[in-house]
C-alpha cells in the first residue's frame, strides 16, 4: 500500500509479463475514503530503453565544462551518464570511459574540469539499469586555457611498458589478461568453449597497469590534463549464436549489441609524493591542479563480461604548469662590483624571462644582467666610463612554476 498527495505513484521493481491487480480510493483531509476503483496492468514496457536525452551542449568556461540537456521524462527514469573519448571521430558509445557515473534526477546539468580535446556522450538510465538506445554527444576541440603552458607528455603506447598486473599488451594496444590460454588448453580440440584469443571465457575482472610519472624537483603547483585515452570495448564473442551460458545472462542485443554494452572500463589514478620517495594512496584522476613535486599514475581496467575486456589504444596525460610573474620596484643596485643579486621570493621551475625598467640614469649609464636562474638574477650598473654606480630600477621576471 502507498499513499501520495499528487496523481501519480511509482512501484518499483515490478516483472515483466506481470498482470497486477490495481486499487485506488481518496481520502480527504477528515479521513474520509472513498470507494476503490480498480483495474489491472500487465507489465509490458518495462525494459523497454528510456528515451534519449535531447539538447545536449557543453560550454567551455575556463578550465571547466558545463553540461546541459533537456531532462528524460520517462517514469522509470533513475539518471544520466556521461562518457568520453579522445577520439572525435568515436560513433560507438561502448568504446568510452566513464567521466560522470550518476546524475541524479531531476537535475540537467554537471560541470566537470577541462579533461582534453574529446568527444563526450550522454545516456538516460532508468531504474532497471537499461540505457538509451542513442546517445547523445558533444565534440569539444582542443581549448586554450590562459596562463598556463605544457611541460611534458607521458605518453604510453605502443609498448605499454609500465608494471601490468593481469592485463597484457598485445598488437600495441592493451586488454586484461586471461587465465586460460589456446596452449594451456587440454582434451580435444573442439572441447573448448568460446574463441581461442578468449581465453575461454576467461577474461579477468580487472587489470592495473603502472607507469612512470614525473619529478619536478620541487614541490609546484601543476595543472595535469589527460593528453589522450582512446578504449574500444572488445568482445570476444559479441554474435547471439557465439553465446555461451544463460539466455538472460548477457547485456546489450543480440546481435551487434557493443555499442550498448557497459561491461568494460578504464578508470585513471594518480598518486603523489612531496620528497619523490614516499608516494600518498591511489585516488582517481581529475583533469586540474594539483600541488606536489612527483607524480605517477596507474589505469584500472575493468570487466563484468568474461568475454569481454577494455582495449586501450591511446594513454597520454599532459604535465603543465602556470605562467607565474614576480615583481620588484625601486631596488638599489648597490656599487659592489659584484653586482646586486635579486632572490624570488618562489622559486621558478625553469627560468624566467627578466626586464629592467631603469631609473635616475645619467647619459652614457648602461646595466648588464650578469646571470638569472630559477631563483636569482644579478645586475650591475656602469657610467659612462665603465664603473660600478648606484642606481634605481624595476623588474618584472615572468617564468613557468612557483615552488611551494
Amino acid at each position: 500500500m502507498r499513499r501520495g498527495s499528487n496523481t501519480i505513484i511509482e512501484k518499483y521493481p515490478v516483472k515483466e509479463g506481470v498482470i497486477y491487480d490495481i486499487r485506488a480510493r481518496t481520502i480527504n483531509s477528515l479521513g474520509v475514503k472513498s470507494a476503490f476503483t480498480t483495474t489491472q496492468h500487465e507489465v509490458v514496457t518495462a525494459f523497454d530503453p528510456p528515451d534519449n536525452v535531447q539538447n545536449y551542449s557543453i560550454d567551455v568556461v575556463g578550465d571547466k565544462l558545463h553540461h546541459t540537456f533537456d531532462a528524460v521524462t520517462n517514469l522509470d527514469l533513475d539518471f544520466y551518464e556521461i562518457r568520453f573519448t579522445s577520439d572525435t571521430t568515436e560513433t560507438i558509445y561502448a568504446n568510452t570511459t566513464v567521466l560522470v557515473p550518476r546524475i541524479a534526477r531531476p537535475a540537467t546539468s554537471v560541470v566537470t574540469p577541462f579533461v582534453g580535446t574529446g568527444k563526450f556522450f550522454i545516456k538516460a538510465v532508468d531504474k532497471f539499469g537499461i540505457r538509451s538506445a542513442t546517445a547523445s554527444s558533444v565534440v569539444i576541440s582542443e581549448q586554450v586555457i590562459d596562463g598556463i603552458k605544457p611541460i611534458t607528455t607521458i605518453t604510453e603506447e605502443t609498448a605499454f611498458t609500465g608494471t601490468k598486473t593481469d592485463c597484457v599488451a598485445v598488437d600495441n594496444a592493451l586488454i586484461l589478461d586471461t587465465s586460460d590460454n589456446f596452449d594451456d588448453a587440454t582434451g580435444d580440440f573442439d572441447d573448448a568453449v568460446g574463441l581461442f584469443d578468449g581465453g575461454n571465457n576467461s577474461v579477468a575482472s580487472s587489470g592495473t597497469y603502472d607507469f612512470d610519472g614525473f619529478d619536478f624537483g620541487a614541490k609546484f603547483k601543476i595543472k595535469l590534463l589527460l593528453n589522450q585515452l582512446n578504449v574500444d570495448h572488445l568482445d570476444y564473442v559479441d554474435n547471439f549464436d557465439s553465446q555461451s551460458g544463460l539466455f538472460d545472462s548477457k547485456e546489450g542485443l543480440f546481435d551487434g549489441g557493443t555499442d550498448e554494452a557497459i561491461s568494460t572500463n578504464v578508470q585513471l589514478q594518480i598518486a603523489l609524493s612531496d620528497d619523490n620517495v614516499t608516494f600518498g594512496s591511489y585516488q582517481n584522476f581529475k583533469a586540474g591542479d594539483y600541488v606536489a613535486r612527483a607524480v605517477k599514475f596507474r589505469a584500472i581496467l575493468t570487466s563484468t563480461d568474461t568475454s569481454a575486456t577494455p582495449k586501450i589504444n591511446n594513454l597520454s596525460i599532459k604535465l603543465l604548469l602556470p605562467t607565474v610573474i614576480q615583481d620588484g620596484s625601486n631596488v638599489s643596485s648597490g656599487t659592489d662590483v659584484a653586482g646586486k643579486t635579486v632572490t624570488f621570493d618562489n622559486q621558478y621551475y625553469q627560468t624566467p624571462t627578466i626586464t629592467i625598467i631603469a631609473q635616475n640614469l645619467n647619459t652614457g649609464d648602461y646595466f648588464a644582467l650578469n646571470s638569472k636562474s630559477v631563483s636569482n638574477f644579478n645586475i650591475e650598473f656602469f657610467d659612462s666610463g665603465g664603473n660600478t654606480v648606484d642606481r634605481t630600477f624595476d623588474f618584472q621576471a615572468v617564468g613557468l612554476g612557483s615552488q611551494q
